[in-house]
């Protein structure tokens, strides 16, 4: 979570990536906060000038994860983080339920 002010301790619930040819394409993590760190995050990503647009990665797994839950991700429009166009691309999605959130990481 290194660019946030906050020091979160987050837990891991599912893992999960998509190999490409050559190497890994699309990876995914989903981990589990307190309500209290999950409104501080959500703050964080909402006033963060290097969070901007978002759009959705689909992916069977990560998509399977959000329907069983009846969740919904909060923060689509403001979810994609980069620091220009040739770095990677990292999303954080925050999730309906206030206590988990998502990191993608796509090459």
């Amino acid at each position: 979570m290194a660019g946030f002010e906050k020091n979160y301790k987050p837990e891991l619930i599912q893992y999960g990536k998509e190999e490409g040819v050559m190497e890994t394409i699309f990876e995914y993590s989903i981990f589990t906060i307190d309500s209290l760190s999950f409104k501080e995050l959500e703050k964080s990503i909402n006033s963060n000038s290097k969070i901007t647009k978002g759009k959705y990665y689909l992916n069977i797994e990560l998509d399977n994860y959000i329907i069983e839950n009846n969740l919904k991700i909060l923060n689509l429009n403001n979810s994609v983080i980069y620091e220009n166009l040739f770095d990677e691309i990292y999303q954080v999605y925050l999730l309906s339920d206030r206590k988990s959130f998502v990191v993608c990481r796509i090459d």
